[in-house]
């Protein structure tokens, strides 16, 4: 098997994107994105980069998990013929990333380039202490521990309503349903607003997907 250059993209735009990133666009033999949602596919477009995405998977996908696994298992064939660059917005908390590194026996296989997640860019709009705040993708939180209520939490990827439910309901063993949160939502051009909501209206809003994310700031002790 070759080698998988994973690069978190974040979800901005092109100026986000560090110069390892973009080297490592420019040499790659085959470049997979997780998906064409982002401006970094029009990026690859206009420097005549060619490109494939996963969103034919996802769309066919009857479950999340599903679409982890198929995701996965076609990275991996594709790997077996050459090298690959598979980009997502956070490598350390992708869904697709984690299950990939579970059907791979050698981890030297999987090289992660550092970068700006969608993390970041979601707390530094917030203006809030990233050494405070506890990160998990949603998925990943639903089968934790129960959460410390002195402590920050930031869940990225609340990919439908189902999954803001489940982690609302996880949410309100330990805060108050009137706890605010912020709930950020990104668009195709980069774009990330952030707006205050109360807990129980997590899963009551119009739109997820791969880029709805929640933060709950403790309450200083």
């Amino acid at each position: 098997m070759n080698t998988i250059t994973v690069l978190s993209i974040s979800t901005g735009d092109i100026s986000l994107l560090s110069a390892g990133t973009l080297d490592a666009f420019h040499a790659a033999r085959r470049i997979y994105l997780r998906t064409s949602r982002h401006p970094v596919a029009q990026w690859l477009a206009d420097h005549q980069l060619p490109f494939e995405t996963l969103d034919t998977l996802y769309d066919q996908a009857d479950t999340f998990d599903a679409f982890n696994i198929s995701a996965a298992q076609t990275l991996v064939q594709a790997a077996e013929s050459s090298d690959i660059v598979y980009a997502v917005a956070d490598a350390a908390m992708d869904s697709t990333v984690s299950a990939l590194a579970g059907h791979i026996d050698n981890r030297d296989n999987i090289i992660i380039v550092p970068g700006i997640s969608h993390a970041d860019r979601c707390i530094a709009l917030a203006q809030a202490d990233m050494l405070d705040i506890r990160l998990s993708s949603a998925e990943r939180f639903l089968t934790a521990d129960a959460i410390n209520p002195s402590v920050s939490c930031f869940l990225s990827e609340l990919h439908s309503k189902a999954c803001a439910g489940a982690c609302k309901i996880k949410l309100m063993q330990l805060l108050d349903d009137q706890t605010e949160i912020l709930l950020f939502q990104g668009d195709d051009d980069g774009r990330l607003q952030k707006q205050t909501i109360p807990l129980y209206a997590l899963d009551r809003q119009e739109k997820y997907d791969h880029l709805t994310a929640c933060l709950y700031i403790a309450s200083p002790l």
